[in-house]
């Protein structure tokens, strides 16, 4: 991850990236632990972040309280259902207006996978 960043501002040019925070899963195919992983990897990639020029982690609101569960996510506990995915919507409309709205003209902003923290 940090290598695409590091591309991304040096190779191309983007004046600032957003890197969207991972989001936790219900789900009994993922090991119990799959969330603490998750808040783990989201604090690490905060930090590492931080040091970097223009370049900032987006935290999804209203994903992290227990209700999330049953509000945000389809019945396997992964995926995310209706109200989920406008919310996650409305999130990443937010980081870009934010961004927007402070003058910026090139923003990319993109949302990390599960993949690379099961890998």
């Amino acid at each position: 991850m940090l290598n695409l960043v590091t591309s991304l501002r040096r190779e191309i040019n983007v004046q600032y990236v957003i890197v969207g925070q991972v989001l936790k899963m219900y789900s009994g195919r993922y090991p119990k632990d799959i969330n603490v992983a998750v808040e783990e990897y989201n604090r690490s990639m905060y930090c590492e972040l931080a040091r970097r020029a223009n370049v900032y982690l987006w935290r999804h609101k209203g994903f992290w309280h227990s209700k999330a569960r049953g509000l945000c996510y389809k019945y396997d506990g992964i995926h995310l259902n209706s109200l989920g995915q406008y919310k996650l919507y409305r999130s990443i409309r937010g980081a870009i207006k934010m961004f927007l709205d402070c003058g910026l003209t090139q923003v990319l902003l993109f949302r990390v996978g599960m993949r690379l923290i099961t890998q």
